[in-house]
């Protein structure tokens, strides 16, 4: 296995079109890291980009400390798994596999001790026999992948290879890509549009936004500590709220003003939260993750409490969770829309209805502060 180092890659199409920015990752041998972002974000042109697909405009990419700009596909020993399974139907799923090995020549009995070995692994002992055509897209999908592992290349590309999967195919072709990964110690660099994929997936994940990195992170820290406002809203299922708010300096520290209310920034916070000095007496954005609001009769109420109110627009039930779309009179958006809109994740056995007027409470520790012109965490 080889790790994968890109410094300051820049990939501009001839259109013009800018699809990735001055951006410097490493993906560590035997790492598995995950590139996330939004359709047109420009994660895929860096995948093409490092598996020689593409070439870039500036910057360099190594493959095992060796820069590879210059070699074609088939001199990086890469392998990769796309989004469509691209199996020969005209073959067995054992020629299927052992294609690529026949093409490198490999003696016959050093292909069998692969291809075996791979099909016991993907549990495809039983399909070797079989055309692409009898097998479920679950199956399919681990043909795909076994025909890159029986490679044993130095690194695994992988480009949304799960997502013309239904949704439970999904969850159990995760689980099984993640063990077969952390068995191997094998280094991959894997693309999804799917946020949930990304952090379950990931020993690490690289957020991508107009083709430049906001931020590269394990996923907990993502969550906990996200560096922009972009990947607050991007990484966490519902989406962060985000609301207009200004700070004062007053006579004993910093006061937040936010939805109709004045509170007081204690040490702790602002200790979690340097950048926050720098901004007294000026507008900032907060962020406020669902999960995070409770009903105010159910929280006990502290100094550093926030209390919101709103109006139930509607109700989304989900099983275990209501998610509770408000209205915020009081409030306003970073884009100066009022009322606010606010979603929160309460429990199911508390009964919500449409039109009710809803108090709500949150801790100042779970508060996310963002500038407002350039999205940087505060």
């Amino acid at each position: 296995m080889a790790a994968i180092t890109l410094t300051r890659l820049t990939k501009v199409y001839a259109d013009g079109t800018v699809a990735v920015q001055d951006l410097s990752l490493t993906v560590a041998e035997g790492e598995f890291l995950v590139l996330v972002g939004p359709s047109g974000c420009g994660k895929t042109s860096v995948l093409r980009c490092v598996a020689g697909l593409e070439s870039p405009t500036s910057g360099s990419i190594e493959i095992g400390g060796r820069v590879v700009n210059h070699l074609p596909p088939q001199d990086r020993d890469l392998a990769m798994v796309f989004q469509t399974f691209a199996l020969y139907p005209h073959m067995t799923v054992f020629d299927n596999l052992a294609f690529g090995l026949k093409m490198r020549r490999l003696p016959k009995n050093e292909l069998r001790q692969r291809v075996g070995w791979v099909a016991a692994k993907l549990g495809l002992e039983e399909h070797l026999h079989k055309k692409p055509r009898q097998l479920s897209g679950g199956e399919q999908q681990r043909v795909a992948l076994g025909r890159a592992l029986v490679r044993q290349p130095q690194a695994f590309l992988m480009d949304e290879p799960l997502s013309n999967l239904d949704a439970a195919l999904r969850v159990k072709m995760r689980g099984e890509i993640m063990k077969l990964q952390r068995e191997l110690g094998v280094t991959v660099l894997y693309v999804t549009h799917d946020q949930t994929e990304a952090l379950t997936m990931g020993d690490r994940v690289a957020v991508l936004h107009q083709g430049r990195l906001q931020q590269v992170a394990p996923a907990r820290e993502l969550y906990e500590h996200p560096a922009t406002r972009f990947v607050a809203g991007f990484v966490g299922s519902p989406a962060m709220n985000f609301l207009r708010a200004r700070l004062r300096q007053g006579s004993e520290g910093l006061i937040l003003e936010f939805a109709s209310q004045k509170v007081s920034l204690p040490e702790d916070v602002l200790d979690g939260h340097p950048g926050l000095k720098e901004h007294a007496d000026q507008e900032l954005i907060v962020g406020l993750r669902p999960e995070h609001l409770q009903p105010q009769s159910e929280t006990p109420t502290a100094p550093d409490t926030i209390f919101l109110r709103g109006d139930v627009d509607l109700v989304e039930t989900t099983g275990p969770v209501n998610h509770v779309h408000l209205s915020m009179p009081e409030a306003e958006t970073p884009e100066g829309d009022t009322p606010a809109p606010l979603l929160a994740s309460l429990p199911a056995d508390r009964s919500v209805e449409p039109r009710q007027t809803l108090e709500l409470t949150t801790d100042l520790q779970h508060l996310h502060f963002f500038d407002p012109e350039t999205g940087q965490a505060l």
